[in-house]
């Protein structure tokens, strides 16, 4: 199934953060289904992995508005 191959991008950190938020943005869309969304809330791995790239992706915006400042 989908849901697993992007759990497997979204889990492992070792990957790009491009990849990562790709497979974060997939698996948004997923979660328009119900039984998807229901794995998901039970999945912690997979909710702390979210949680890890929204963490970076916020960093990465920091750094990007800093430079553009300079």
């Amino acid at each position: 199934m989908i849901l697993f191959c992007l759990y497997s991008f979204l889990c492992n950190p070792a990957k790009d953060v491009d990849l990562r938020k790709w497979a974060a943005e997939g698996l948004a869309y997923l979660t328009l289904d119900a039984d998807v969304k229901e794995d998901l809330v039970e999945d912690t791995d997979a909710l702390k992995s979210v949680i890890d790239l929204a963490k970076v992706l916020i960093s990465f915006m920091v750094i990007y508005v800093i430079n553009v400042v300079k």
